[in-house]
């Protein structure tokens, strides 16, 4: 999968570090700085979020604060079913992702679902207001 699109890359390869982390080495700084500036990458199960390698780095002891999480927006008018509005709604909670399919389609008028990356650590609230305009 990411062979595919990494094609401009030259050779690269990645390690099993262990608890979901991976070592990617790269033939080129460039490469590197490349792979770096894309940040995150989208797959059916999740995001791959890439970041620096450091000297600390320890991946038995290390604890992430941050995750991917599913929210579901209940009684949401079909009119703001946009990503824009969506996601402009959603930045309350954390980084919003991606839209499932559902949403961008516009299926389903129960509710509308964001993957949003989450700080664990930061407060979140139980319900949104959201005025319209």
């Amino acid at each position: 999968m990411l062979q595919s699109v990494w094609k401009a890359l030259g050779p690269w390869k990645t390690i099993s570090l262990g608890k979901g982390f991976y070592e990617f080495e790269f033939a080129s700084l460039e490469d590197m700085r490349w792979a770096l500036r894309m940040g995150s990458f989208q797959f059916s199960l999740g995001f791959l979020r890439l970041f620096a390698w450091t000297k600390d780095f320890i991946p038995a002891t290390m604890k992430s604060t941050k995750t991917q999480v599913w929210v579901r927006i209940y009684h949401f008018p079909l009119k703001y079913w946009r990503p824009r509005a969506i996601f402009s709604i959603i930045r309350c909670l954390g980084t919003p992702l991606s839209l499932d399919d559902h949403s961008m389609r516009k299926n389903m008028g129960l509710f509308s679902r964001v993957l949003v990356d989450i700080d664990l650590l930061s407060p979140l609230p139980d319900h949104l207001l959201v005025e319209r305009p």
